[in-house]
């Protein structure tokens, strides 16, 4: 039995004209699994309007430009990977807001500047423990704040 979660098909969400399988909940859209499909877009600031969604999984795409600040509206997220893309720019401080976020994947993507000091405020809530910003162009690696580099250690005790 499927229960009340069910599969269906949405096209248009993101640019281009494909449509893959989600997970709906009680009729809310809860997690978009779009990995290795080919997706040459940049993330839509309207994808801030499914509130509800839990995950959120675009990694291996051709992905571009920045993160929307509308990503902070996801508050209910738990797994962010948008790790191997071209995404590019600062993190935005919305993802600050994310403070069920357990699991971010932004690894091998174009982000720059600083990293975002708001990692810390959600390392600090008890929810995020993997954090990979690795293989980005940040201007300084160094201005990782110094919570972020005892996170794993803070988790395992």
């Amino acid at each position: 039995a499927i229960g009340k979660d069910r599969a269906f098909a949405i096209e248009g969400i993101l640019e281009g004209s494909f449509a893959k399988s989600v997970v709906v909940r009680e009729g809310k859209v809860v997690e978009i699994r779009w990995g290795n499909s080919n997706i040459s877009s940049s993330i839509p600031p309207i994808l801030g309007s499914l509130t509800i969604l839990e995950i959120l999984v675009l990694d291996r795409n051709h992905l571009f430009g920045p993160i929307p600040d509308e990503i902070g509206w996801l508050t209910n997220l738990e797994l962010l990977d948008l790790r191997t893309n071209k995404l590019g720019g600062e993190i935005p401080a919305a993802i600050g807001w994310l403070t069920k976020l357990v699991t971010c994947h932004l690894n091998d993507n174009n982000f720059k500047g600083k990293i975002p000091y708001e990692f810390v405020t959600l390392s600090n809530t008890g929810a995020l423990r993997i954090l990979d910003l690795s293989d980005n162009i940040f201007l300084d690696m160094t201005s990782l704040p110094k919570e972020l580099e005892d996170m794993n250690k803070k988790k395992k005790s």
